[in-house]
């Protein structure tokens, strides 16, 4: 995971891009075999939240992107690293401890 600014956009908007579980605000994170789809993935949210893709561009793009590079060994900036400064301090709020289970897995006495 990395620190995420979400910009002016609403947190629903990268959430409906992202489809996956929620994460911390602040935070993202994507997990494929592949560095580039993971560059890909997280350019594209940042894209979503500050207004410069739509949803369904987003993934349209990502599918073309994807195919080329698959296929042809074709890899746009998307896919070699971030697009956007990556913030080296906090930008959320930490997550906090649920129920009796210590983060060792066993219960707190």
């Amino acid at each position: 995971m990395i620190p995420f600014e979400r910009g002016q956009r609403k947190d629903d908007v990268v959430a409906d891009y992202r489809a996956r579980r929620p994460l911390t605000d602040g935070e993202i994170a994507a997990r494929c075999d592949k560095d580039e789809a993971n560059f890909l993935a997280i350019n594209l949210a940042d894209d979503v939240a500050n207004g410069r893709r739509s949803v369904d561009d987003a993934r349209q793009f990502y599918a073309e992107s994807m195919m080329a590079m698959m296929k042809a060994n074709k890899k746009n900036e998307y896919l070699q690293g971030f697009r956007f400064q990556v913030a080296k301090a906090d930008q959320g709020d930490r997550d906090k401890p649920f129920g009796p289970v210590a983060t060792t897995g066993r219960d707190k006495k």
